[in-house]
């Protein structure tokens, strides 16, 4: 459920655009408006990306914002409610990574400068912003903010032209992407230009392929809890031999004796399910977070998820193999010689 969460808000975020050029120098938002109008574009919107220092305190933080339109229909920034932020107000939206490492709440303000690398000597000053927001994406490593902010902030430092763009974000006719894909090659400045589309297919072949090596891991484990319930079950049946002899020499039927062992079964099956499933909950949080290294987390990070499908699922299971295991029990007690099972019990 984690890692099926976790990839299907990558492509329904920053997986969503189709074609994505990057541009080596600021363009121009008209060359947005004209690509809007070639033949098999569907959409498409300039964004501003810049690389950054976040600074809080004594903390500093090195990551990207990402400058996007207001109501953007390729890149839709959320809370971990799901609810978009609004991207017209002035601050920034971090991502769960940089606010973790520089420790900051919401309605805090940061300070906010160019990398070493990219500074001016004549023009190098740290621009404060308050935080607006924490979004919950896989990679935490990016900030965003509405682009027009993004551009006076550093449109001096970076000599930007008016309502700069770095990059534009194109969602296209499947049909005609090859076409429109060289058609970006044709834009001046051109850095590069990338197939989201493409990099969405890989993900998805790379899910499938991890989703079959789930499944068999699933099969084993299945088989496995079989196996020990299946025992635990019969040895529980079994022992009840003498028992069962004697109700059923005072009169007590097949179908009673059946009832009542199907009944004992199924509570002890209700109780371990009200036990396990809660404690398997707490144990996957521990191992998912044992598993990922800080490292891995700055880079990529998946929380956990559980669908409620999947405790019904795990539930029912339980107490479908409670009740064929005790099948083979209840045979043979239904078979059982009484005379023999009262003359071994006086014995």
């Amino acid at each position: 459920d984690s890692v099926t969460v976790t990839m299907d808000q990558l492509s329904a975020t920053m997986f969503a655009d189709d074609l994505r050029v990057e541009f080596i120098e600021y363009q121009d938002p008209g060359v947005v408006s004209a690509v809007r109008h070639w033949p098999g574009v569907v959409w498409a919107e300039g964004a501003l990306d810049v690389p950054a220092e976040f600074l809080f305190g004594d903390k500093v933080y090195s990551a990207a914002i990402s400058g996007l339109e207001p109501g953007s229909q390729e890149h839709t920034v959320k809370d971990k409610e799901g609810r978009p932020f609004d991207l017209n107000k002035e601050g920034v939206v971090l991502g769960n990574t940089i606010q973790r490492r520089l420790g900051v709440r919401v309605g805090q303000t940061i300070q906010v400068r160019l990398p070493a690398m990219m500074r001016r000597e004549d023009v190098t000053r740290t621009e404060a912003v308050r935080v607006i927001g924490v979004c919950d994406e896989p990679i935490g490593t990016v900030a965003y903010a509405g682009r027009n902010l993004l551009w006076r902030l550093f449109k001096e430092q970076l000599d930007m032209p008016p309502n700069a763009i770095s990059s534009v974000r194109l969602q296209v006719q499947p049909e005609r992407s090859e076409e429109v894909r060289r058609r970006l090659y044709q834009l001046s400045d051109v850095g590069a230009v990338s197939s989201v589309g493409e990099m969405r297919d890989m993900i998805d072949k790379m899910m499938s392929l991890f989703r079959q090596f789930v499944n068999y891991m699933l099969a084993f484990g299945a088989a496995l809890a079989f196996s020990i319930v299946f025992s635990t079950v019969t040895i529980n049946v079994l022992e009840r031999t003498n028992e069962v002899a004697t109700m059923r020499t005072l009169g007590v039927g097949r179908m009673q004796v059946a009832a009542m062992i199907t009944t004992e079964n199924v509570l002890l099956a209700l109780i371990g399910t009200i036990i396990g499933l809660p404690f398997g909950r707490w144990f996957f949080e521990r191992f998912w977070a044992a598993a990922q290294t800080e490292e891995q987390m700055d880079l990529f990070s998946m929380q956990t998820h559980v669908f409620a499908s999947t405790y019904v699922l795990a539930a029912v299971l339980i107490f479908i193999v409670v009740l064929l295991s005790q099948i083979p029990g209840l045979r043979m007690l239904g078979r059982l010689d009484l005379a023999k099972a009262t003359k071994e019990r006086a014995t």
